[in-house]
């Protein structure tokens, strides 16, 4: 499920430097600063504790419940299961849906994004130092290369080669 080279302190390490724009940041500042961190943290934390079934069962519930009332009230869901790098941003909360095989280093994500299966196909697999800007929709088995930019509004069918610009409706 996770890479075991990233460890949580890392991931979230990684995570607070891109909402606070300093090395080295306090995770505990941008716990209290960025709401949206608040949502990433505890979506860390149950995904780590679910890297274990005894961690699963004892400790994982409470974060479970904490995190879904976060993504009720930032409208956001993210799949915990997903395996997502260090570096994740998300700009804004709401309508925001995400269910990936996998997830690279630094992705940047705006409100109203959908990464999601096609009915009968598999997930997006999401390549490194990716943003997908508002309202786009990246849809089936695809790959997504490193370096992409999927523009506002635009879907995604097919796969996106390594740092190329997708956009329009089919996105090409």
């Amino acid at each position: 499920m996770a890479d075991p080279k990233y460890s949580l302190k890392d991931v979230l390490k990684a995570d607070a430097e891109k909402y606070m724009h300093v090395p080295n940041p306090s995770i505990i500042k941008a716990y209290w600063k960025r709401d949206m961190y608040k949502y990433i943290f505890w979506l860390r934390c149950v995904h780590f504790l679910k890297l274990k079934s005894w961690t699963k069962y004892l400790l994982a519930p409470i974060p479970v419940l904490i995190l879904k009332h976060l993504s009720y009230k930032y409208g956001v869901f993210v799949d915990s299961n997903i395996e997502i790098g260090p570096g994740l941003k998300i700009i804004h909360g709401g309508c925001l849906y995400i269910n990936a095989e996998r997830i690279g280093r630094n992705f940047t994500v705006y409100q109203g994004v959908t990464l999601g299966a096609t009915p009968g196909k598999g997930v997006p697999t999401v390549g490194d130092s990716v943003s997908v800007y508002a309202g786009a929709k990246v849809i089936g088995e695809i790959r997504v290369g490193n370096g992409c930019q999927i523009a506002a509004t635009a879907v995604v069918t097919i796969d996106a080669p390594d740092n190329s610009i997708m956009m329009g409706i089919p996105a090409k």
